[in-house]
């Protein structure tokens, strides 16, 4: 996996543009840089893309993992929020069985097929936390 993390210019967000192959060990090495307690609490978003994504290798369990971590790290900021963009053929079950996840430890992250979408929920959020 490549990853690319970059800070959103004049924001409180990061992008992460995932390449290649991606993997449970992946995912938890980018939740421990983005959710590390000195910068979690000024982060509002993370927007992770996997256009470039050839290959999700994960299973349920580690699904269930990722979504748990979500949870925490909306826990310590809840104005913390999570737009996943995952093309149709990277496996649909598990996008599925995230989504399910998600609704019992937080529902602090969207899926979208496009990063239009994604952002303009990036920003729906963030104006509905502003309120």
């Amino acid at each position: 996996m490549t990853v690319t993390i970059q800070r959103e210019a004049s924001s409180h967000g990061v992008i992460a543009i995932i390449h290649d192959a991606l993997h449970a060990a992946d995912v938890r090495a980018i939740q421990r840089e983005l959710y590390h307690v000195s910068t979690l609490p000024d982060l509002h978003y993370v927007l992770i893309d996997l256009q470039r994504c050839s290959l999700l290798d994960l299973s349920a369990d580690d699904l269930e993992e990722f979504s748990r971590t979500d949870a925490d790290a909306h826990a310590i900021n809840p104005q913390f929020v999570i737009a996943i963009v995952v093309p149709a053929n990277l496996r649909p079950e598990l996008q599925l069985r995230y989504r399910i996840y998600q609704s019992f430890y937080a529902n602090t992250v969207e899926l979208f097929e496009d990063i239009v979408p994604a952002r303009a929920w990036i920003q729906s959020q963030l104006a509905a936390n502003k309120a």
